[in-house]
């Protein structure tokens, strides 16, 4: 994992970017599944907007800190 992300000089946690682009990533896949009418078959649907939230800043901060490492 990253420790710090330069951004226009100021270093942030890469959490910063991480947790937004896991939200919409989450969003995306949401509206997806609503489209498809996948969504019904889940007992609680906030409930796997929030762990698909969870998996997506998982990949990204395994993705970025892969890509620092380089």
């Amino acid at each position: 994992m990253p420790h710090e992300l330069s951004l226009l000089g100021v270093y942030v946690s890469p959490l910063f970017l991480e947790i937004p682009a896991g939200v919409a990533g989450a969003v995306i896949t949401a509206l997806l599944l609503n489209r498809l009418g996948w969504s019904r078959f889940f007992a609680n649907p906030p409930w796997v907007f929030v762990s698909f939230v969870a998996i997506y800043i998982c990949l990204l901060d395994v993705l970025l800190g892969k890509a620092a490492l380089l």
